[in-house]
């Protein structure tokens, strides 16, 4: 495996440790279940292993603008290719607020949505208890 191979899994593995370490900061144990997928977008913990990959052949492009590094695998359990993106050079606080601050701005976005939805679910609840009470029946 090229050494610029190891570098980038080496630098993303790390990466990896402070997702958890953000998981963590939730509460000891949280396990989502509304927000699972959202989390899983955001906050991957699933490290790069040459089992799971094959990094003999796997493909890095920096992007030149702002300095992230893509690796391109084939996954040897889903049969097709994987992309993985690092920063190299990003400290792990620079790494955790970036990561705390997209999550936190997407998180926010999604409650307004669902605050919305339900303030619209209320109004017509508030309709259907009218017209329940409306007809004697009790809800």
């Amino acid at each position: 495996m090229k050494q610029e191979i190891k570098d980038f899994v080496e630098g993303y593995n790390k990466t990896m440790d402070f997702n958890k370490e953000i998981l963590e900061s939730f509460g000891k144990g949280y396990v989502p279940s509304y927000t699972k997928n959202f989390i899983k977008e955001y906050l991957s913990t699933n490290k790069i292993t040459e089992e799971g990959y094959d990094l003999e052949n796997a493909k890095l492009y920096t992007y030149e603008q702002t300095g992230t590094q893509e690796l391109q695998a084939f996954n040897n359990k889903t049969y097709g290719t994987t992309y993985f993106w690092f920063k190299p050079g990003e400290t792990e606080e620079e790494y955790k607020k970036r990561k705390t601050d997209s999550i936190g701005k997407h998180a926010l976005e999604r409650l307004k949505e669902i605050s919305m939805e339900m303030a619209a679910l209320d109004g017509e609840k508030n309709e259907f208890e009218k017209i329940c009470n409306g007809l004697n029946f009790k809800a």
